[in-house]
């Protein structure tokens, strides 16, 4: 079995719980832009708009969330594969064709 991967700066999560309070629900996809660990492990995720505009930032513990995209994927994909994914590929995960 291998080692379970902490999540990281520029994953990409999905919130399982929901946060009414930030107008955050489960299902939703958010970013993570800063990782706490001092005094517990925490996770900063940036939600955004449809129109790309902030929606919410807020912290999240490991099990309000799952990673469904490892940023480190993007640092192993041929240059040509990361535009793919940097200009193409939409939010929800789904591609253009």
């Amino acid at each position: 079995m291998g080692r379970q991967q902490h999540p990281a700066l520029l994953d990409v999560v999905v919130v399982t719980v929901d946060f009414p309070e930030h107008g955050v629900y489960a299902g939703e996809r958010g970013t993570i832009v800063e990782v706490y660990t001092e005094l517990e492990e925490a996770y900063e995720v940036e939600f955004v708009q449809a129109d790309g505009r902030a929606k919410s930032l807020f912290a999240l513990r490991p099990d309000q969330f799952q990673v469904v995209w490892r940023a480190e994927e993007l640092h192993h994909a041929e240059p040509s594969s990361r535009l793919y994914h940097i200009l193409i590929e939409p939010s929800d995960g789904s591609y253009r064709a």
